[in-house]
């Protein structure tokens, strides 16, 4: 089992990493690399899941037409980025060499063991793992009521537009894990790994001296273990269920939302790769939950009008604006459904 757990985390993250190439440009950052490639994996599943619903598509079509985009994506990251690639492995500076980003690894490692020794379960997993589970073992999407195992009689509104279930049992599928497995052991892991990476990533764009900003990831790590002092804060999640769509969506998307606000729409206009991620970014919201919807139309919506009114860059406002599309369709269509 701890093999099959292993292997199914190194797989994501090499899926993440490799797909994450193809939005890097000059050089290589590893950690901004990983978690592009993790929101572009988000992303597409939320693409490939919205039409398979409706169609009534199996489970293991919707899994093999995920598999294939993951695939091409991996490939031609490889390959466009092979130049790149060399000149990364060559440097060999994958990670900062001071005590203060050890200390924080040290904090990280340590959150992440607890989560893994006495993880937490409420009534969210009588649904969420559940219609992963429903999903795997009937081949069907959104067909069985995962808390009675009866034929649902008309899609369920609050959870069709975001069925990040459906992530949880491909994961499952593709490496021979049962989805509870998934949930609560590697994504566990893996949504801490992500979170304190974009927390990095946004580091990153206000504190330039590398031990400084080592010695603030390393105070925030600290400060996330002692912040259990209500459930409705983002660090109390990421203690207690950070296999939740809901969690993902609060620790990585929104704040890889505002990363990629601070740094790149405040230039005359996105590439069209920044353009993609960002639209990928906003579908990833869309997967992890229905809050994601109107969260991420505010957050990219606030961030492009300070942008606007400062960097007066029309050209950029309107590439942002167009990302917001998508997710504000979706959030009417969920408040119709409703």
């Amino acid at each position: 089992m701890m093999g099959k757990i292993l292997l199914a985390c190194i797989g994501v993250l090499f899926f993440s990493f490799s797909i994450g190439l193809n939005f890097q440009k000059d050089k290589i950052n590893m950690v901004e690399t990983m978690l592009f490639g993790f929101l572009t994996i988000l992303g597409v599943t939320e693409v490939v899941a919205l039409p398979c619903t409706y169609l009534k598509v199996s489970f293991a079509g919707f899994s093999g037409i995920c598999a294939a985009v993951y695939l091409a994506c991996a490939l031609l990251g490889w390959l466009r980025k092979r130049n790149l690639l060399f000149v990364f492995v060559k440097d060999g500076k994958y990670f900062p060499k001071n005590i203060y980003f050890v200390l924080a690894l040290i904090c990280i490692l340590g959150q992440m063991a607890v989560i893994q020794v006495g993880y937490h379960t409420d009534e969210d997993d009588a649904f969420y793992v559940a219609t992963a589970t429903t999903t795997l073992d009937t081949n069907t999407l959104f067909v069985y009521d995962a808390y009675t195992g009866e034929a649902y009689s008309q899609l369920p509104a609050r959870y069709v537009l975001s069925p990040f279930s459906f992530f949880t049992a491909f994961v499952g599928k593709v490496f021979g894990l049962r989805p509870v497995v998934v949930a609560h052991t590697l994504f566990a892991a893996l949504t801490v790994m992500m979170a304190y990476g974009a927390l990095w990533l946004i580091l990153e764009v206000f504190i330039k001296e590398e031990e400084k900003r080592s010695m603030a990831f390393a105070f925030a790590s600290v400060l996330t273990i002692f912040s259990y002092y209500s459930t409705r804060i983002t660090t109390a999640r990421l203690l207690l269920r950070p296999w939740q769509g809901k969690t993902v969506l609060a620790s990585v998307v929104l704040p890889m939302i505002f990363y990629f606000g601070m740094r790149y729409i405040q230039k005359e206009k996105l590439t069209l790769s920044q353009w993609g991620m960002l639209m990928l970014t906003m579908l990833a919201a869309c997967l992890t939950s229905s809050m994601g919807m109107a969260l991420s139309v505010v957050m990219l919506g606030c961030l492009l009008l300070v942008k606007f009114f400062v960097h007066k860059n029309i050209l950029a406002f309107l590439q942002g604006a167009v990302c917001c599309i998508p997710a504000a369709v979706l959030s009417l269509i969920y408040i119709m459904i409703r």
